[in-house]
């Protein structure tokens, strides 16, 4: 044995000393000896008491998928180990967000499940349909004289499965909605249609059945109680009965993803500018849940649209009798209101005359959509507006 070997014969034995007597992740052993991952590389050495020896390797049997209950028993696809024994996947629920893992496509996520919406641009299949981000409208086979509530809901793009129940509880005239492909100068904000209603005919002018929103028509369909607790708004009193009254309601299952929703309005009113702070003025309402979330009438300072050009087609545009236009508009502005998620939600979109029949009001509804952002309460956004918002700040008065 040459000078160098000898010298090197000793180190070699102090390292192993070290190596045992540290619990080096190199032996997996801890400092007794015993093994305690599934790492070891002594296959003689013991496990501890909690962990089973499978192969080279110290198991804890019960939550391994692999070695459920014992060494190479493993649990089929979508079941997990508890307590020794294979659960199956309808008993699996690792989110907890109430999806069990044989149809929650990721259950180690709360917010994707069949119960979440797409959520456009994640890169996500948040409804766990196969599909990423498919977002998608559901108006395209609405017909131009459709009288259904649930068409409405779909001109909106409120889709299923998430409309549970709409109706027309109150209609002024059959005349007196439409799914409309336009209105005048103003465009669909998604898809191929959008819910109009009105207090008169709902038509603008290239339409059939039209007729000038000044001074409008009168459907005599008087007396309906007013749908909110009567009080003061603005600078009028609530009325305890209206006019001509339009309500499409709609019910909606909420997406375990979403805390809010937002929905674009559009005001149209004969009563701008002349009738302002008068017992005359008309109303349109949004009701969540029994709340009004928007409430729109002449003396909405979001009523900024008072120009021909922007008004062609409408009807608005007309010059009356005092070389004004007949009517003004608050263009498309956005509503986004809180919501529970799962919860079940009541939209209501009315539209009614105070005092009278006639000088007639439409409220334009599109482009519905969910979203996962938390806000504190109803906003209304134009952009048209010099304020830009009524109702708090942007992100819901937070």
């Amino acid at each position: 044995m040459t000078r160098r070997a000898l010298w090197l014969f000793p180190l070699v034995g102090v390292i192993a000393v070290v190596a045992r007597c540290s619990g080096s992740p190199l032996t997996g052993l801890d400092d007794s000896g015993i093994a305690n991952d599934a790492t070891s590389l002594e296959a003689g050495a013991p496990c501890d008491v909690s962990k089973s020896r499978c192969g080279n390797a110290c198991i804890d049997t019960t939550n391994d998928p692999a070695n459920c209950g014992g060494c190479g028993v493993a649990c089929k696809n979508k079941e997990v180990c508890a307590a020794s024994a294979c659960v199956t996947c309808d008993k699996i629920d690792v989110d907890k967000d109430g999806y069990n893992a044989c149809v929650d496509c990721n259950d180690n996520d709360p917010s994707i499940n069949p119960g979440a919406f797409e959520v456009a641009g994640n890169a996500k299949d948040d409804d766990c349909n196969g599909k990423v981000d498919d977002v998608s409208t559901c108006d395209d086979k609405i017909a131009t004289d459709t009288k259904s509530a649930t068409d409405f809901a779909h001109a909106m793009e409120m889709c299923d499965p998430w409309v549970t129940a709409a109706s027309f509880p109150t209609v002024a005239d059959d005349r007196a909605h439409q799914a409309a492909a336009n209105w005048g100068a103003f465009q669909v904000r998604a898809g191929l249609a959008m819910a109009a209603l009105s207090n008169g005919i709902a038509a603008d002018e290239d339409d059939p059945g039209y007729v000038a929103p000044q001074t409008g028509t009168n459907f005599a369909k008087m007396g309906t109680a007013f749908p909110l607790s009567p009080g003061m708004y603005s600078c009028e009193a609530d009325p305890t009965t209206v006019n001509d009254t339009t309500e499409l309601t709609v019910t909606l299952k909420v997406p375990t993803n979403a805390n809010s929703f937002q929905i674009d309005l559009n005001y149209l009113t004969t009563d701008a500018p002349e009738w302002g702070c008068t017992a005359y003025d008309d109303q349109a309402l949004v009701v969540l849940d029994g709340t009004a979330i928007a409430r729109l009438t002449v003396n909405s300072p979001l009523l900024v649209v008072a120009d021909a050009t922007s008004l062609a087609g409408t009807g608005m545009e007309i010059i009356d009798s005092q070389s004004r236009l007949s009517g003004n508009a608050t263009g498309w502005m956005t509503l986004t209101a809180p919501v529970t998620p799962g919860a079940s939600i009541t939209l209501r979109f009315i539209i009614f005359d105070t005092n009278d029949s006639i000088y007639d009001s439409q409220l334009l509804v599109d482009q519905f959509r969910w979203s996962t952002a938390k806000v504190c309460g109803p906003t209304t956004v134009n952009p048209l507006y010099d304020g830009g918002v009524e109702g708090g700040a942007p992100d819901g008065g937070c």
